[in-house]
């Protein structure tokens, strides 16, 4: 529901509304290893959400709102397997924010924003997992965050400056390991709870018309990401990730897109997108190298089709996007490597 006319003094327009899913899923996971199958697992899975949720956008004077919100979201699941596990978690989760947006003049504005998301959580399927390692519980986030964007040039630059500032808690984790170090079966992939974390970093965004036939459009973000009080466990003892990277979180990015119009409907595009080093896993200490690629577009576009030709990473560039570390060479003892 969309309010029509302003309610509190003729002051604030609102919105509510209700969500409700429902889902049921059924699994059969099979361990391939030497031509045989061994620990079949079969499992059912329902769950329920129910949600509902509001907003008032209250007009403190003709420059400033106050946008006020709020989610409540109930989540009923239940799962059934042949390992004979029988769960029934039952979460009820809360979100919302407070955000304040200022305008300067009719091209700028400035905002502050406190929110709150949630992220259900979940079961997983491996029959070599403790019991208390099969489901894993809702992660919370809270944002505070503080901005600018802006039109400028008659409107031909675009600009988009943002701070954020987030913290994490019952982190959501993928992890992987082997469970028993002699059967390659027991190696699995599974997501639990961290203690917290901390993300806190810079976005910027342009978009600029050089003239009308150059664009040049580019974004940057600076990111800084810890653990806190977040420990694992494996067949090699207990370890502590306090304080160090989250994986997947490259310190700094950047993505620039240069396009040339020869005619409104032919033009060129040059891309070029960059990132720094990151961690893998959250269950190891192998990275990736930083790196940069370099793309490029021609097309042709026509109100109702177009025409593209492109290429990525052309200057053949390899990097690696995804990394494990665990022993699989009979040569060195089965000793972990990457």
């Amino acid at each position: 529901l969309v309010s029509k006319s302003r309610i509190l003094a003729d002051s604030t327009d609102w919105i509510g509304g209700l969500y409700f899913s429902s889902m049921e899923e059924s699994n059969l996971y099979n361990d391939f290893y030497n031509g045989y199958v061994d620990r079949d697992l079969s499992s059912d899975f329902e769950a329920k959400n129910i949600a509902v949720f509001g907003q008032l956008d209250t007009h403190l004077s003709e420059k400033t709102v106050l946008t006020t919100g709020l989610r409540f979201e109930q989540r009923d699941a239940e799962y059934m397997d042949s390992d004979g596990l029988d769960l029934s978690p039952k979460d009820d989760m809360f979100g919302g924010q407070l955000s304040l947006n200022h305008a300067l003049g009719n091209s700028k504005n400035i905002y502050a924003t406190l929110s709150r998301g949630y992220k259900a959580g979940g079961f997983n399927l491996s029959t070599s997992l403790e019991p208390d390692q099969r489901d894993y519980d809702p992660e919370y986030l809270l944002n505070m965050e503080v901005g600018m964007k802006s039109m400028l040039m008659d409107y031909r630059l675009n600009l988009n400056l943002a701070a954020f500032y987030s913290t994490r808690k019952d982190m959501q984790v993928s992890t992987s390991y082997q469970v028993d170090p002699t059967d390659p079966l027991t190696y699995v992939f599974f997501t639990g709870n961290a203690a917290e974390g901390k993300n806190y970093g810079l976005e910027f965004e342009s978009n600029w018309d050089i003239s009308r036939k150059i664009n040049w459009a580019l974004s940057v973000g600076y990111l800084k990401t810890e653990f806190v009080d977040y420990t694992y466990e494996n067949n090699d003892g207990v370890f502590s990730k306090d304080g160090r990277e989250q994986a997947h979180a490259p310190e700094y990015s950047l993505a620039s897109t240069l396009q040339y119009s020869f005619t409104p409907e032919f033009s060129v595009h040059l891309e070029t997108e960059a990132k720094d080093t990151f961690y893998y896993s959250d269950s190891h200490d192998e990275k990736s190298g930083a790196y940069a690629l370099l793309h490029a577009r021609i097309a042709y576009e026509q109100p109702r089709y177009s025409v593209a030709l492109y290429g990525r990473n052309l200057t053949n560039r390899e990097y690696g996007v995804k990394g494990f570390y665990f022993g699989i060479d009979p040569r060195l003892e089965y000793a972990e490597e990457k």
